[in-house]
């Protein structure tokens, strides 16, 4: 298999397959068949699990390649896939996106109960009404009912969004198909949990890495749109990279962090439009920008 065959193969299996890694079950099935990839690459990763407490029902994961403690320079990426959403997604905003995430889930929360109630105000009253308890329809509904609250519990706390392609499989498999040719034991890779929620796994990363050390984190690298290098630290650690518009932020992040993303700028805001969140074509000269600068580290 060619390397652009094995890339094509990547992008079917996890924006089509394996497109939605919301859930507990859906990020299991994902680290399954995302080892199986790296193991045929290279042989130095490893899976993080943690929690964020002692008595936290959720285990999050992380998967490492490379000398973690030998490293300099870390490129991290997400792996998991976030909520529907109706407006355009704003990089550093977290704000907006709780208010997004909570405003849509009340809403459809809202016209699911009312539908929920008409059904029962006129359909299922005047069955029972009628003396109809044991019967064929009776059992059916009660089925329905079952269903319609799991739909119910499911609907809030989100769902899981099937336009994944560009946020973030995209990232995904840019770093998998640069892993084979960055073996430099200065430089690793970590694929984090938890970047459409809390970022759990990237403060994970952050919090264990000790000493001198610079992190890329590589987001929606294939939209069809610029190619921003963002960070707070214009002294010390900011650099030129080639392909990216180097320009900071008034957003409050970790100064070790260089942002590398796709993006649309307006004024101090980075914006990735809707219609790019679902597009379905990949921006192929945003990933070559992005592989030519990870294989030069």
């Amino acid at each position: 298999m060619t390397q652009q065959e094995q890339l094509m193969d990547w992008f079917i299996r996890y924006s089509s397959i394996l497109k939605k890694r919301s859930t507990h079950r859906q990020k299991e099935r994902f680290l399954q068949a995302f080892q199986t990839d790296v193991s045929a690459i290279r042989d130095d990763f490893n899976v993080d699990e943690f929690k964020l407490h002692p008595k936290d029902p959720y285990t999050y994961h992380n998967v490492y390649v490379g000398d973690m403690h030998r490293a300099t320079q870390i490129i991290c990426t997400y792996y998991d896939t976030p909520t529907v959403v109706w407006r355009d997604y704003a990089y550093f905003d977290i704000k907006q996106h709780e208010q997004s995430t909570t405003w849509l889930i009340m809403f459809t929360a809202l016209s699911y109960i009312i539908a929920g109630g008409l059904f029962t105000w006129l359909v299922t009253i005047p069955m029972l009404a009628g003396g109809h308890l044991i019967s064929v329809p009776s059992i059916l509904m009660v089925v329905g009912y079952l269903a319609y609250f799991l739909m119910l519990g499911q609907m809030t706390r989100g769902w899981p969004s099937r336009h994944t392609l560009i946020q973030n499989s995209s990232s995904l498999v840019a770093l998998l198909g640069i892993l084979g040719a960055q073996r430099k034991p200065t430089v690793a890779f970590a694929f984090v949990d938890a970047g459409c929620t809390n970022d759990a796994g990237l403060k994970r990363v952050l919090r264990r890495k000790k000493g001198k050390c610079r992190f890329f984190m590589v987001e929606n690298i294939g939209g069809d749109t610029p190619l921003y290098a963002i960070t707070n630290d214009t002294v010390h650690q900011y650099r030129d990279i080639e392909g990216f518009e180097n320009t900071t932020t008034a957003m409050k992040m970790d100064d070790r962090i260089t942002h590398l993303i796709s993006a649309k700028k307006y004024g101090d805001r980075f914006v990735l439009p809707l219609a790019q969140l679902r597009q379905k074509k990949i921006n192929a000269l945003n990933m070559e920008v992005l592989s030519h600068f990870i294989e030069s580290l």
